[in-house]
């Protein structure tokens, strides 16, 4: 039974990626699997994409996927970006639950996602790009979270 669970969930989630991917504005999305015995602080999930259309401003969402596990209320991240001519890091903070412990973040089953708009109406100088996320939590390996994602989309104008 918790196989067949397991195999539906695994399947709505292609589903609902395939499905995401068809937007035409989506110009680059991609998740990163991690260990099921956790992040280790000292493990960088690195994205490399090109854009076309350097004219255009951009959103970058950052998905945050995790199972019921996952220890605490937030999560901290560093994100660098590359090339050297525009290399820029930020730390973020993000709410995965509320004070009484209620997960923000939606889902199916057991695996929650939380959906982070990092850059909104962004302009990139360079074509070709590689973006950097590692967390910046106190643990060393990180439990519960199973995957980090990355999706660009041309904003809305």
């Amino acid at each position: 039974m918790i196989r067949q669970t397991r195999i539906l969930a695994l399947s709505l989630l292609a589903l609902a990626a395939i499905l995401g991917s068809c937007d035409r504005r989506t110009v680059y999305t991609s998740a990163l699997s991690l260990p099921s015995e956790g992040w280790h602080a000292d493990s960088t999930l690195c994205f490399d994409f090109c854009l076309s259309d350097l004219e255009a401003a951009y959103d970058v969402v950052i998905f945050f996927r995790h199972k019921e596990n996952y220890p605490y209320q937030n999560v901290w991240l560093i994100v660098d970006q590359k090339p050297v001519s525009t290399a820029s890091s930020d730390t973020i903070e993000f709410y995965l639950a509320d004070q009484r412990g209620r997960w923000l973040s939606g889902g199916i089953g057991k695996t929650k996602q939380m959906p982070v708009l990092y850059l909104h109406d962004h302009h990139f100088a360079d074509s070709c790009y590689t973006m950097s996320i590692r967390h910046a939590m106190r643990d060393q390996m990180l439990q519960g979270v199973s995957d980090i994602g990355l999706r660009i989309t041309k904003s809305r104008q």
